[in-house]
């Protein structure tokens, strides 16, 4: 019962945003009473917070795969930034970012631990090994790049700067990852890029 109210309450946040959601919604949704929602979650905090701690492990696999892969650091790199859009980008509320930097400030720190212990640490190597590769220009700085780059994102996502109603949902978000990775590329990288971008960002 307790992954069925989880799952469920995963579902309405991501399609309503949380404020939108009250514990009674999701217990008339799983079709169970109140009290048995709260014996398993006593209050929708905890639910939110283990909402963004199974995003952040799945994030954390899915680079655990990439680095299995035999392939160059530019298409590790493009096809993390497929999955993010995919993932949260494309099917999550809009606002979702901000409000839990407003609301829920303890929980958005998770996201940025992550962001800072594990995320910025690969996105240095990416950017590292693609200028060995080729793919990168010789005279990019990793270190101020790859913060960027997590800056880049989350702006991307913030209907403060990018309201939903002017803003395609999504287009945002592919627009500056584009520009951030031509920006950085070799002329051969450039050309992976031509060929394989919109396979992974794209807006129809």
């Amino acid at each position: 019962m307790k992954n069925r109210i989880l799952f469920k309450a995963i579902e309405l946040f991501t399609i309503y945003g949380f404020r939108a959601i009250p514990m009674e919604r999701i217990a008339r949704e799983l079709g169970c009473s109140t009290k048995t929602l709260y014996q398993h979650y006593p209050n929708k905090t905890i639910l939110i917070k283990k909402m963004v701690e199974q995003g952040i492990e799945r994030d954390k696999q899915f680079i655990e795969k990439l680095e299995e892969k035999n392939s160059s650091s530019i298409s590790k790199l493009l096809e993390f930034k497929g999955y993010i859009y995919t993932r949260h980008v494309q099917n999550l509320y809009p606002g979702m970012t901000d409000d839990l930097i407003k609301y829920e400030p303890d929980i958005y720190l998770l996201i940025d631990t992550f962001f800072q212990e594990v995320l910025e640490k690969w996105f240095i190597k990416m950017l590292e090994n693609g200028k060995i590769e080729g793919d990168f220009r010789d005279n990019i700085n990793p270190d101020i790049l790859a913060k960027y780059l997590i800056e880049l994102s989350m702006k991307s996502l913030s209907t403060q700067i990018f309201p939903p109603s002017k803003i395609i949902s999504g287009l945002a978000y592919t627009e500056l990852i584009k520009n951030f990775m031509y920006g950085i590329s070799s002329l051969n990288g450039v050309r992976f890029l031509n060929e394989n971008f919109n396979k992974y960002l794209n807006i129809k």
